[in-house]
Protein backbone atom coordinates (compact mmCIF):
# COMPACT_ATOMS: atom_id res chain seq x y z
CA UNK A 1 0.00 0.00 0.00
CA UNK A 2 2.62 2.30 0.57
CA UNK A 3 4.18 2.00 -2.80
CA UNK A 4 1.15 2.87 -4.42
CA UNK A 5 0.62 5.83 -2.26
CA UNK A 6 4.49 6.88 -2.88
CA UNK A 7 4.26 6.20 -6.68
CA UNK A 8 0.85 8.42 -6.31
CA UNK A 9 2.41 11.39 -4.59
CA UNK A 10 5.47 11.18 -7.11
CA UNK A 11 3.25 10.99 -10.00
CA UNK A 12 1.60 14.56 -9.25
CA UNK A 13 4.63 15.84 -8.08
CA UNK A 14 5.28 14.89 -12.15
CA UNK A 15 1.86 16.22 -12.92
CA UNK A 16 2.57 19.55 -11.09
CA UNK A 17 5.81 20.30 -13.27
CA UNK A 18 4.52 19.06 -16.39
CA UNK A 19 1.96 22.00 -15.65
CA UNK A 20 5.05 23.83 -15.22
CA UNK A 21 6.42 23.32 -18.63
CA UNK A 22 2.94 23.46 -20.51
CA UNK A 23 2.55 27.59 -18.72
CA UNK A 24 5.99 28.82 -19.72
CA UNK A 25 5.29 27.35 -23.42
CA UNK A 26 3.14 30.81 -23.34
CA UNK A 27 5.59 33.37 -24.68
CA UNK A 28 3.70 35.99 -22.30
CA UNK A 29 2.66 36.34 -18.61
CA UNK A 30 0.48 38.72 -16.63
CA UNK A 31 -0.46 38.58 -13.65
CA UNK A 32 -4.11 39.35 -12.06
CA UNK A 33 -4.35 41.30 -9.13
CA UNK A 34 -5.44 39.28 -5.95
CA UNK A 35 -9.11 39.24 -5.44
CA UNK A 36 -11.29 39.96 -2.09
CA UNK A 37 -14.18 38.03 -3.02
CA UNK A 38 -15.13 34.86 -5.29
CA UNK A 39 -17.24 35.65 -8.10
CA UNK A 40 -17.61 36.30 -11.62
CA UNK A 41 -15.07 38.51 -13.61
CA UNK A 42 -14.48 40.13 -16.98
CA UNK A 43 -10.87 40.74 -18.55
CA UNK A 44 -10.88 43.45 -22.06
CA UNK A 45 -8.00 41.91 -23.49
CA UNK A 46 -5.32 44.89 -23.72
CA UNK A 47 -4.04 45.76 -27.43
CA UNK A 48 -0.91 44.28 -26.50
CA UNK A 49 -1.89 40.82 -26.09
CA UNK A 50 -4.26 41.27 -29.26
CA UNK A 51 -0.85 41.77 -31.29
CA UNK A 52 0.83 38.71 -29.45
CA UNK A 53 -2.11 35.94 -30.28
CA UNK A 54 -2.63 33.33 -32.89
CA UNK A 55 -4.90 33.99 -35.84
CA UNK A 56 -7.42 32.11 -34.40
CA UNK A 57 -7.13 33.44 -30.92
CA UNK A 58 -6.46 29.97 -29.34
CA UNK A 59 -3.38 30.53 -26.82
CA UNK A 60 -5.08 32.40 -24.07
CA UNK A 61 -4.78 30.29 -20.78
CA UNK A 62 -5.85 31.58 -17.35
CA UNK A 63 -3.79 29.52 -15.06
CA UNK A 64 -4.19 29.26 -10.86
CA UNK A 65 -1.09 29.18 -8.86
CA UNK A 66 -1.13 27.73 -5.61
CA UNK A 67 1.61 25.89 -2.97
CA UNK A 68 -0.04 22.75 -3.92
CA UNK A 69 -0.44 22.75 -7.60
CA UNK A 70 -1.35 24.71 -10.83
CA UNK A 71 -4.44 24.22 -12.80
CA UNK A 72 -5.89 25.88 -15.73
CA UNK A 73 -8.93 27.51 -15.21
CA UNK A 74 -11.93 27.73 -17.52
CA UNK A 75 -12.87 31.34 -19.19
CA UNK A 76 -15.14 32.48 -22.19
CA UNK A 77 -13.88 34.92 -25.07
CA UNK A 78 -16.25 37.57 -26.06
CA UNK A 79 -16.31 39.20 -29.45
CA UNK A 80 -18.20 42.85 -28.88
CA UNK A 81 -19.04 43.52 -32.51
CA UNK A 82 -22.07 45.06 -34.36
CA UNK A 83 -24.81 42.70 -34.67
CA UNK A 84 -27.53 43.24 -37.13
CA UNK A 85 -30.95 41.38 -37.72
CA UNK A 86 -34.07 42.17 -39.75
CA UNK A 87 -37.26 40.79 -38.29
CA UNK A 88 -39.51 40.74 -41.45
CA UNK A 89 -42.61 41.52 -41.36
CA UNK A 90 -45.14 39.37 -43.74
CA UNK A 91 -47.27 42.31 -46.17
CA UNK A 92 -49.17 42.67 -49.53
CA UNK A 93 -48.20 45.18 -52.00
CA UNK A 94 -51.72 46.65 -53.22
CA UNK A 95 -52.88 50.07 -55.43
CA UNK A 96 -49.88 50.50 -57.19
CA UNK A 97 -50.17 53.61 -58.97
CA UNK A 98 -48.78 56.69 -61.23
CA UNK A 99 -50.17 60.51 -61.50
CA UNK A 100 -50.80 63.44 -64.31
CA UNK A 101 -47.74 64.83 -61.40
CA UNK A 102 -44.63 62.53 -62.71
CA UNK A 103 -45.37 60.89 -59.80
CA UNK A 104 -45.78 57.06 -58.58
CA UNK A 105 -47.08 54.97 -55.68
CA UNK A 106 -46.93 52.22 -54.17
CA UNK A 107 -48.94 50.60 -50.72
CA UNK A 108 -47.91 48.46 -48.24
CA UNK A 109 -50.39 46.36 -45.99
CA UNK A 110 -48.41 44.31 -43.08
CA UNK A 111 -50.30 40.82 -43.10
CA UNK A 112 -49.71 41.79 -39.00
CA UNK A 113 -50.05 45.16 -36.62
CA UNK A 114 -46.52 44.73 -35.95
CA UNK A 115 -43.81 48.14 -35.44
CA UNK A 116 -41.86 47.91 -38.37
CA UNK A 117 -38.19 50.93 -39.17
CA UNK A 118 -36.58 49.51 -41.71
CA UNK A 119 -37.81 49.29 -45.30
CA UNK A 120 -35.63 47.89 -48.40
CA UNK A 121 -37.10 48.28 -52.03
CA UNK A 122 -36.09 46.59 -55.51
CA UNK A 123 -36.50 49.58 -58.18
CA UNK A 124 -36.93 49.54 -62.32
CA UNK A 125 -35.16 50.49 -63.94
CA UNK A 126 -31.95 49.78 -62.39
CA UNK A 127 -30.51 53.40 -63.22
CA UNK A 128 -32.27 56.14 -61.00
CA UNK A 129 -31.68 59.46 -58.79
CA UNK A 130 -35.01 59.29 -57.33
CA UNK A 131 -36.58 61.59 -53.93
CA UNK A 132 -39.10 59.60 -51.80
CA UNK A 133 -41.36 60.42 -49.76
CA UNK A 134 -42.55 57.33 -46.39
CA UNK A 135 -46.43 58.19 -45.14
CA UNK A 136 -48.40 56.00 -42.81
CA UNK A 137 -52.34 55.48 -42.28
CA UNK A 138 -55.09 53.36 -40.35
CA UNK A 139 -57.85 53.77 -42.62
CA UNK A 140 -56.01 55.10 -45.93
CA UNK A 141 -58.21 58.66 -45.81
CA UNK A 142 -55.74 60.26 -43.80
CA UNK A 143 -52.19 60.06 -44.65
CA UNK A 144 -48.78 61.08 -42.06
CA UNK A 145 -45.33 61.65 -43.22
CA UNK A 146 -42.96 59.41 -41.53
CA UNK A 147 -40.20 60.66 -43.55
CA UNK A 148 -39.96 62.56 -46.96
CA UNK A 149 -36.89 63.31 -49.42
CA UNK A 150 -35.20 60.61 -48.86
CA UNK A 151 -32.12 60.04 -51.75
CA UNK A 152 -32.55 57.08 -53.56
CA UNK A 153 -29.53 55.87 -55.74
CA UNK A 154 -28.84 52.97 -57.95
CA UNK A 155 -26.06 53.11 -60.63
CA UNK A 156 -25.70 49.52 -62.57
CA UNK A 157 -23.05 49.71 -65.38
CA UNK A 158 -20.02 47.98 -66.42
CA UNK A 159 -17.79 49.91 -63.98
CA UNK A 160 -20.36 50.50 -60.48
CA UNK A 161 -22.87 48.55 -59.34
CA UNK A 162 -24.41 50.43 -56.03
CA UNK A 163 -27.72 50.70 -54.95
CA UNK A 164 -29.26 52.96 -52.16
CA UNK A 165 -32.47 51.73 -51.42
CA UNK A 166 -33.21 51.55 -48.00
CA UNK A 167 -35.66 53.43 -46.20
CA UNK A 168 -34.82 53.56 -42.09
CA UNK A 169 -36.88 55.67 -39.97
CA UNK A 170 -38.12 55.31 -36.22
CA UNK A 171 -40.23 52.85 -35.28
CA UNK A 172 -43.63 53.30 -36.11
CA UNK A 173 -47.33 51.23 -36.39
CA UNK A 174 -49.85 51.90 -39.04
CA UNK A 175 -51.60 49.40 -40.72
CA UNK A 176 -51.32 50.84 -44.67
CA UNK A 177 -47.60 52.43 -45.57
CA UNK A 178 -47.23 54.42 -48.75
CA UNK A 179 -44.08 55.10 -50.82
CA UNK A 180 -43.99 58.04 -53.30
CA UNK A 181 -41.62 58.40 -56.15
CA UNK A 182 -41.23 61.64 -58.04
CA UNK A 183 -40.83 59.81 -60.76
CA UNK A 184 -43.63 58.22 -62.44
CA UNK A 185 -41.49 55.69 -64.85
CA UNK A 186 -39.76 54.19 -61.69
CA UNK A 187 -41.45 51.04 -60.09
CA UNK A 188 -41.14 49.62 -56.90
CA UNK A 189 -41.25 45.69 -57.77
CA UNK A 190 -40.28 44.21 -54.57
CA UNK A 191 -39.82 45.30 -50.96
CA UNK A 192 -38.49 43.63 -47.42
CA UNK A 193 -40.85 45.21 -44.64
CA UNK A 194 -39.35 44.50 -41.12
CA UNK A 195 -38.02 45.84 -38.08
CA UNK A 196 -33.99 46.10 -37.89
CA UNK A 197 -32.66 45.63 -34.41
CA UNK A 198 -29.08 46.83 -34.00
CA UNK A 199 -26.73 45.59 -31.09
CA UNK A 200 -24.31 47.94 -30.87
CA UNK A 201 -20.80 46.57 -30.62
CA UNK A 202 -17.68 48.00 -28.75
CA UNK A 203 -14.83 48.71 -31.24
CA UNK A 204 -11.17 49.63 -30.88
CA UNK A 205 -9.07 51.64 -32.74
CA UNK A 206 -5.70 50.63 -33.59
CA UNK A 207 -2.45 52.92 -33.81
CA UNK A 208 -1.83 53.95 -37.48
CA UNK A 209 1.77 54.94 -37.83
CA UNK A 210 1.90 55.68 -41.68
CA UNK A 211 -1.11 56.61 -44.08
CA UNK A 212 0.49 56.95 -47.85
CA UNK A 213 -1.45 58.02 -50.81
CA UNK A 214 -1.01 57.62 -54.27
CA UNK A 215 -2.79 58.74 -57.54
CA UNK A 216 -1.58 56.33 -60.81
CA UNK A 217 -3.36 58.50 -63.32
CA UNK A 218 -2.27 55.74 -66.33
CA UNK A 219 -4.91 53.50 -63.97
CA UNK A 220 -7.07 56.02 -62.95
CA UNK A 221 -6.74 54.52 -59.50
CA UNK A 222 -5.97 56.50 -56.01
CA UNK A 223 -3.98 53.55 -54.15
CA UNK A 224 -3.94 54.18 -49.90
CA UNK A 225 -1.56 52.18 -47.76
CA UNK A 226 -1.93 51.84 -44.11
CA UNK A 227 0.83 50.48 -41.91
CA UNK A 228 -0.48 49.97 -38.25
CA UNK A 229 1.79 50.28 -35.08
CA UNK A 230 1.47 46.15 -34.98
CA UNK A 231 -0.09 43.07 -35.78
CA UNK A 232 -3.70 43.56 -34.84
CA UNK A 233 -7.17 41.95 -35.29
CA UNK A 234 -8.76 44.33 -37.93
CA UNK A 235 -12.32 44.12 -39.00
CA UNK A 236 -13.39 47.59 -39.77
CA UNK A 237 -12.32 50.61 -41.89
CA UNK A 238 -13.79 54.04 -41.55
CA UNK A 239 -13.00 56.34 -44.22
CA UNK A 240 -13.08 60.11 -44.28
CA UNK A 241 -14.01 61.75 -47.72
CA UNK A 242 -14.55 64.98 -48.56
CA UNK A 243 -17.96 65.04 -49.74
CA UNK A 244 -18.42 68.80 -51.25
CA UNK A 245 -19.48 66.78 -54.19
CA UNK A 246 -21.19 63.42 -55.05
CA UNK A 247 -19.86 60.62 -56.13
CA UNK A 248 -19.61 56.99 -56.17
CA UNK A 249 -16.10 55.08 -56.39
CA UNK A 250 -15.72 51.23 -56.24
CA UNK A 251 -13.51 50.10 -53.61
CA UNK A 252 -11.15 47.13 -52.57
CA UNK A 253 -9.15 47.02 -49.47
CA UNK A 254 -6.60 43.84 -49.43
CA UNK A 255 -4.54 42.65 -46.12
CA UNK A 256 -1.35 41.32 -45.80
CA UNK A 257 -1.36 37.89 -44.45
CA UNK A 258 2.48 36.84 -44.37
CA UNK A 259 6.07 37.99 -45.63
CA UNK A 260 8.00 34.45 -47.22
CA UNK A 261 11.21 34.33 -47.21
CA UNK A 262 12.26 33.65 -50.69
CA UNK A 263 15.30 33.17 -52.97
CA UNK A 264 14.46 36.13 -54.66
CA UNK A 265 13.96 38.11 -51.61
CA UNK A 266 10.63 38.45 -48.94
CA UNK A 267 7.91 37.74 -50.81
CA UNK A 268 4.30 39.83 -49.34
CA UNK A 269 1.16 37.61 -49.75
CA UNK A 270 -2.20 39.72 -50.05
CA UNK A 271 -5.42 38.38 -49.58
CA UNK A 272 -8.34 40.20 -50.31
CA UNK A 273 -10.68 42.18 -46.92
CA UNK A 274 -13.33 43.02 -49.21
CA UNK A 275 -14.85 45.73 -51.12
CA UNK A 276 -17.61 48.34 -51.19
CA UNK A 277 -18.51 51.44 -52.93
CA UNK A 278 -17.72 54.69 -51.36
CA UNK A 279 -20.52 56.84 -51.73
CA UNK A 280 -21.19 60.91 -50.93
CA UNK A 281 -24.40 59.59 -49.51
CA UNK A 282 -23.41 57.10 -46.61
CA UNK A 283 -21.10 57.00 -43.89
CA UNK A 284 -18.16 54.97 -45.48
CA UNK A 285 -17.36 52.81 -43.68
CA UNK A 286 -16.64 48.56 -44.71
CA UNK A 287 -16.84 45.82 -42.52
CA UNK A 288 -15.44 42.77 -42.96
CA UNK A 289 -14.03 39.14 -41.23
CA UNK A 290 -11.57 39.53 -38.70
CA UNK A 291 -8.22 39.32 -39.99
CA UNK A 292 -4.87 39.82 -38.03
CA UNK A 293 -2.44 42.70 -39.97
CA UNK A 294 -0.32 45.23 -39.98
CA UNK A 295 -0.67 46.40 -43.20
CA UNK A 296 -3.67 47.42 -45.30
CA UNK A 297 -3.88 48.60 -48.88
CA UNK A 298 -6.79 50.10 -50.37
CA UNK A 299 -7.90 50.78 -54.19
CA UNK A 300 -10.21 53.65 -55.46
CA UNK A 301 -11.42 53.00 -59.18
CA UNK A 302 -11.85 56.45 -60.16
CA UNK A 303 -12.18 56.13 -63.78
CA UNK A 304 -12.75 59.58 -65.52
CA UNK A 305 -13.57 61.31 -62.43
CA UNK A 306 -10.58 63.49 -60.48
CA UNK A 307 -9.47 61.49 -57.63
CA UNK A 308 -11.37 61.83 -53.84
CA UNK A 309 -10.01 63.79 -51.10
CA UNK A 310 -9.55 61.66 -48.18
CA UNK A 311 -8.35 62.21 -44.68
CA UNK A 312 -6.99 60.05 -42.24
CA UNK A 313 -8.68 56.28 -42.38
CA UNK A 314 -10.12 54.77 -39.19
CA UNK A 315 -8.85 50.96 -38.30
CA UNK A 316 -10.96 48.97 -35.51
CA UNK A 317 -11.16 45.87 -34.40
CA UNK A 318 -13.74 44.22 -31.89
CA UNK A 319 -13.00 44.66 -28.08
CA UNK A 320 -12.58 41.37 -26.66
CA UNK A 321 -13.33 40.13 -23.23
CA UNK A 322 -12.35 37.02 -21.12
CA UNK A 323 -15.22 35.98 -18.77
CA UNK A 324 -14.31 33.92 -16.07
CA UNK A 325 -15.20 32.68 -12.21
CA UNK A 326 -12.32 33.09 -10.04
CA UNK A 327 -12.15 32.44 -6.07
CA UNK A 328 -10.50 34.93 -3.50
CA UNK A 329 -7.30 34.73 -2.29
CA UNK A 330 -5.47 32.69 -5.20
CA UNK A 331 -3.18 33.86 -7.56
CA UNK A 332 -4.08 33.67 -11.38
CA UNK A 333 -1.61 33.95 -14.65
CA UNK A 334 -3.05 35.33 -18.10
CA UNK A 335 -0.59 33.52 -20.35
CA UNK A 336 -0.66 33.88 -24.06
CA UNK A 337 1.59 33.74 -27.01
CA UNK A 338 2.02 29.82 -28.03
CA UNK A 339 2.23 29.24 -31.60
CA UNK A 340 1.18 25.72 -30.99
CA UNK A 341 -1.43 25.97 -28.85
CA UNK A 342 -5.19 24.67 -29.54
CA UNK A 343 -8.24 26.37 -29.04
CA UNK A 344 -9.25 25.24 -25.16
CA UNK A 345 -12.83 23.06 -24.82
CA UNK A 346 -14.38 23.91 -21.61
CA UNK A 347 -17.76 22.84 -20.42
CA UNK A 348 -18.40 26.61 -19.49
CA UNK A 349 -19.43 27.34 -23.50
CA UNK A 350 -22.56 25.03 -22.71
CA UNK A 351 -23.81 27.03 -19.80
CA UNK A 352 -23.84 30.92 -20.72
CA UNK A 353 -26.83 31.86 -19.66
CA UNK A 354 -25.81 30.81 -16.19
CA UNK A 355 -22.78 33.84 -16.53
CA UNK A 356 -24.37 37.14 -14.48
CA UNK A 357 -25.15 40.07 -17.23
CA UNK A 358 -23.07 42.41 -15.12
CA UNK A 359 -20.02 41.26 -14.07
CA UNK A 360 -16.86 42.76 -12.40
CA UNK A 361 -14.03 43.93 -14.27
CA UNK A 362 -10.47 42.96 -13.70
CA UNK A 363 -7.15 44.82 -14.85
CA UNK A 364 -4.20 42.43 -15.64
CA UNK A 365 -0.80 43.36 -14.50
CA UNK A 366 2.48 44.29 -16.45
CA UNK A 367 3.53 41.73 -19.09
CA UNK A 368 6.04 39.63 -18.15
CA UNK A 369 8.68 38.29 -21.52
CA UNK A 370 9.04 34.41 -21.34
CA UNK A 371 10.78 33.70 -24.87
CA UNK A 372 14.13 33.40 -24.30
CA UNK A 373 16.85 35.98 -25.49
CA UNK A 374 20.53 37.68 -25.28
CA UNK A 375 18.91 40.08 -22.36
CA UNK A 376 20.53 38.85 -18.22
CA UNK A 377 16.69 39.15 -17.19
CA UNK A 378 16.29 35.98 -20.08
CA UNK A 379 19.46 34.39 -19.03
CA UNK A 380 18.33 34.11 -16.08
CA UNK A 381 15.07 32.65 -16.69
CA UNK A 382 16.97 30.27 -19.23
CA UNK A 383 18.94 29.07 -15.82
CA UNK A 384 15.49 28.68 -14.00
CA UNK A 385 14.27 26.44 -17.08
CA UNK A 386 17.55 24.46 -16.92
CA UNK A 387 16.98 23.79 -13.16
CA UNK A 388 13.42 22.54 -13.63
CA UNK A 389 14.31 20.34 -16.44
CA UNK A 390 17.09 18.48 -14.23
CA UNK A 391 15.04 18.48 -11.12
CA UNK A 392 12.50 16.84 -13.00
CA UNK A 393 14.87 14.20 -14.22
CA UNK A 394 15.88 13.88 -10.69
CA UNK A 395 12.51 13.53 -9.88
CA UNK A 396 12.19 11.30 -12.47
CA UNK A 397 14.76 8.90 -11.06
CA UNK A 398 14.06 8.86 -7.66
CA UNK A 399 10.28 7.23 -9.13
CA UNK A 400 12.44 4.41 -10.88
CA UNK A 401 14.77 3.87 -7.41
CA UNK A 402 11.56 3.65 -5.23
CA UNK A 403 10.18 1.25 -7.54
CA UNK A 404 13.20 -0.26 -8.06
CA UNK A 405 13.25 -0.73 -4.13
CA UNK A 406 9.78 -2.00 -3.85
CA UNK A 407 9.66 -4.53 -6.78
CA UNK A 408 12.71 -6.19 -4.80
CA UNK A 409 11.56 -6.05 -1.36
CA UNK A 410 8.19 -7.84 -2.81
CA UNK A 411 10.98 -10.59 -4.81
CA UNK A 412 12.62 -11.34 -1.12
CA UNK A 413 9.35 -11.61 1.03
CA UNK A 414 8.03 -14.10 -2.22
CA UNK A 415 11.00 -15.77 -2.33
CA UNK A 416 10.86 -15.88 2.19
CA UNK A 417 7.41 -17.41 1.31
CA UNK A 418 8.46 -20.20 -1.08
CA UNK A 419 11.30 -21.12 1.24
CA UNK A 420 9.30 -21.21 4.46
CA UNK A 421 6.68 -23.30 2.22
CA UNK A 422 9.96 -26.28 1.26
Amino acid sequence: MRMYKSIFTLGMILSGFSLQAQMTSYHFQRPLPPLKAKGWYEIIVPETVLSRLNDDLSDIRIFKISAEDTVETPYILQQNGDRYEVEAVPFQMVNTSKTGDNESFVTLRPEEELTINHIELDIRPSNYDLLATLEGSNNRLKWFIIQEDIRLVGISNDQVNYHFSTLTFSDADYKFYRIKLNDANAEIIRATVGKLVQSEGKYRPFTVIDQSEKNDLDKKITEITIELKDRYPVNRLEFDVDKSTDFYRPVTVSWLSESVETAEGVKEVWKDFGGFTLSSLENNVLDGEVRFTNRLKIAVYNYDDIPLSFGKTEVLGPVYVIQTQLEAGAQYLLAYGNPDALKPRYDMVYFQNKIPEHLTPLSPGEEIVITPSDSPEDGLAQKQEAVKENLLWVVMGLVIVVLGFFTVKMMRNQSGKDQSQL
